[in-house]
């Protein structure tokens, strides 16, 4: 019946015949029926769900797969056929990852792992790392370091080895066959390398510490949280908020007895000291809290009695008080918000019950301009959100994926045409993590990932180059597997302090 089924929708879609979309990728259209679209493609089974603009157009326009790709991976769909070959593979991912089909994905790297030869595993390797293939990634660096005194050996010396991804080349250097290669050949690849890798990429993979590439020991929370926010003004470190356990000689547990907490605590880093201010007017948990102007924004979140908050509160660091603001328009917990151009506060998605159960994930999106006294309702995420980020770059707003999403997707707010945009969706998949933004590059950091119907937190990295609309492994993995942290930005002092960075 399944190939009977194809059958038909192939000669519907040779005669033209009840095709209800068009998609269109380098000025080349491909007709298409949205049906068989959604059952082939997570990228289009949300984007037919929601209530973009696009969901309604006759044509779609698709910028980041190539002409050939999309054709490919549109024969795949309505054929169960994926012809492939090393020329080819790389769009065919492009196209498959960028609209999320599974069964190309695997496809192509169950492709990759047969063809791997000394000829072309490092270009393997690179094609695996960019597109989050982890078994083919592997196996790719395996045939590098099996055959690595060979490639070394050739007569055009380690040609294929120098366009090696960061991340590879480091896991070739570090593996434990790799002792059969003489260390004078292994210290003249890596400075090969280095040499012909760009000024601009090799810092692009020291963002955590220009100097040392690691992380340090810096300070300890006065005490241990869940839950709560952190915030960065006039390079003073504000924590807010938050879960603490009831016996606060313990580290939070999932079951223990949680007290939610108003505290406000502010670390200075030049005196590696932490001093107590103004608690807030409420307690709060899974909130969110921003730097607005000269003080502090926090919005909603989970109160004292585990009922979600409507109630905004600002603090003037210059008075050193917290005063009432314009409450929102509906109680939320495990929103996001960001602060964008002029000031205007962004509030997204969150949940309106208690705690993570009953309530649903929301689309709502709500903003606050400065001196207004009410929140005005701007146009939905294409994706309910809980749990999830917002950054503010470039004059956009960004949302990042949250707790329980079907789809990794990334969002783009154009806040002069209030319309969200789809991106290219996060090819690792977390929640839990936290963000940061430097120098324009949004961080995801650490959070917990789904493996084998278990929940599984991770050390990596992640960063989003605005430019490119590509995701990268930033390869400084935090010390520790760690989810629920919070993150902001400090300028550290030299010296003394430094060592406790």
């Amino acid at each position: 019946h399944g190939g009977a089924l194809l059958t038909g929708y192939q000669a519907l879609r040779a005669e033209g015949f009840l095709c209800d979309v068009t998609l269109e990728a380098e000025g080349s259209e491909f007709l298409a029926h949205r049906s068989l679209l959604a059952c082939s493609s997570d990228y289009f089974r949300a984007l037919f769900k929601s209530h973009t603009r696009e969901s309604r157009a006759s044509v779609i326009h698709l910028h980041v797969p190539s002409a050939a790709g999309l054709q490919r991976l549109l024969d795949f769909i309505y054929t169960a056929w994926l012809p492939l070959s090393m020329d080819t593979v790389e769009d065919t991912l492009e196209a498959a990852s960028y609209l999320q089909v599974t069964e190309a994905l695997g496809l192509c790297g169950r492709y990759l792992e047969r063809r791997l030869a000394p000829d072309n595993c490092c270009f393997a390797a690179n094609v695996a790392a960019r597109f989050g293939l982890a078994h083919t990634l592997g196996a790719a660096e395996s045939c590098i370091v099996h055959h690595l005194r060979e490639l070394l050996a050739r007569g055009a010396g380690p040609a294929g080895l120098l366009e090696l991804n960061p991340a590879s080349l480091r896991a070739v250097l570090g593996a434990p066959d790799v002792a059969r290669v003489p260390e004078a050949h292994l210290l003249g690849l890596a400075l090969a390398w280095l040499r012909r890798e760009p000024a601009a990429e090799r810092l692009a993979h020291c963002s955590f510490d220009v100097y040392n590439h690691r992380w340090r020991s810096l300070t300890r929370l006065p005490a241990p949280l869940l839950g709560h926010s952190v915030c960065a003004v006039g390079n003073f470190l504000f924590v807010l908020g938050g879960e603490s356990p009831a016996d606060t000689a313990s580290a939070p547990q999932a079951g223990a007895a949680q007290v939610i907490t108003a505290q406000v605590h502010r670390y200075d880093p030049r005196f590696h000291a932490w001093t107590p201010v103004p608690a807030m007017r409420e307690a709060r948990a899974h909130f969110w809290c921003g730097v607005v102007g000269e003080g502090l924004l926090a919005v909603g979140g989970l109160g004292a009695d585990g009922e979600a908050l409507a109630s905004v509160e600002m603090y003037d660091l210059r008075r050193d008080r917290w005063t009432a603001a314009a409450p929102l328009p509906r109680a939320l917990h495990g929103h996001a918000g960001a602060v964008g151009d002029r000031s205007v506060v962004y509030i997204s998605g969150g949940k309106a019950g208690r705690g993570e159960g009953g309530a649903s994930s929301l689309r709502d999106v709500f903003a606050l301009c400065p001196g207004e006294r009410m929140w005005s309702k701007k146009a939905p995420m294409g994706t309910a959100r809980f749990g999830h980020h917002m950054a503010a770059l470039r004059g956009a707003v960004f949302a990042f994926l949250g707790r329980y999403e079907p789809f990794s997707e990334i969002e783009r707010y154009d806040p002069g045409a209030d319309q969200w945009t789809r991106l290219r969706p996060l090819p690792y998949d977390r929640f839990c993590y936290g963000l940061a933004v430097v120098e324009e590059t949004a961080l995801l950091l650490g959070g917990l990932k789904w493996r084998d119907s278990r929940q599984v937190p991770t050390r990596n990295v992640v960063g989003y180059d605005l430019d490119l609309d590509r995701w990268e492994d930033i390869g400084c993995a935090l010390p520790w597997a760690w989810s629920g942290l919070q993150c902001a930005v400090l300028q550290l002092p030299e010296g003394r302090d430094e060592e406790r960075a």
